[in-house]
């Protein structure tokens, strides 16, 4: 159970969240990928412990492997229990915003874009 602070309640969930990196690059993910986009920049917007998790997004949009233009001002849906990571790459990006949080890259199945106005 997780709970982000004494005014919620607790919620299921990781309470520490621990990715271990692939055997693959970031390369090798983008050129499987069939149809999809690569976030490059993320904000959340839903709350902790919601049942849809939404962040702004911007990144590019890949088909069949390749790069083929920027997007920007999309919203990424993905909601608990549909999404699956099908594969993990071995790079680390660490958020250098101040909480030393690092992550891999991901592919992810299951998550919704919506193209904002």
């Amino acid at each position: 159970m997780r709970r982000d602070s004494y005014r919620d309640r607790p919620e299921p969930g990781p309470a520490r969240l621990v990715i271990v990196p692939g055997p693959s690059s970031r390369e090798d993910l983008l050129r499987d990928m069939d149809r999809g986009l690569f976030v490059t920049s993320l904000v959340p917007l839903s709350r902790p412990g919601s049942g849809v998790f939404v962040a702004a997004v911007r990144g590019v949009w890949v088909e069949r492997g390749r790069a083929r233009r920027p997007v920007a001002r999309t919203l990424l849906l993905l909601p608990v229990g549909a999404v699956r990571v099908v594969a993990v790459a071995g790079d680390i990006e660490v958020d250098l915003s101040g909480t030393g949080a690092g992550a891999p890259s991901l592919a992810l199945e299951g998550a919704n874009l919506v193209p904002m106005a």
